[in-house]
């Protein structure tokens, strides 16, 4: 039997999901078993959860996957800003209101995103230039 991450109602339920897939892929499992073993993860609050639902209220691995995900959508990881700049900036120029505040909130998540964009596309160059070396 494969050796399965267990969840337990605290982390992000989609990221259990995925490892659990992966892990059913890599046994070349499919079907009625990734219910029956799927179940087998939950521990204490997932457990909880799973035992409180209603005999036969689960019709198929599809709808136990989405049961689940929606129940424990609260642990799920936010986006949010990394901490720095934005909290220098609210703290030298505090803003008067919700709309300024949301204003300068984005003004930050944007620069975010294009730093990662560059990042990644600088990844990328550099990767290219790697495999290129090596051909």
């Amino acid at each position: 039997m494969p050796d399965l991450p267990k969840y337990d109602g605290t982390k992000d339920p989609q990221e259990h999901v995925a490892n659990f897939d992966l892990v059913m892929n890599l046994y070349e499992q499919s079907g009625t078993i990734n219910s029956k073993l799927f179940v087998t993860t939950f521990t204490g609050k997932a457990e909880e959860w799973f035992t409180s639902l209603s005999s036969n209220s689960i019709e198929s691995h599809e709808q136990l996957v989405q049961k689940f995900t929606f129940h424990f959508a609260s642990k799920r990881k936010q986006k949010s800003l990394k901490k720095g700049s934005f909290a220098s900036a609210l703290a030298r120029d505090l803003p008067t209101d919700v709309e300024q505040l949301m204003a300068l909130a984005q003004k930050y998540i944007d620069e975010e995103e294009m730093n990662a964009m560059k990042d990644r596309e600088w990844r990328g160059k550099i990767t290219s230039l790697i495999v290129g070396l090596f051909m």
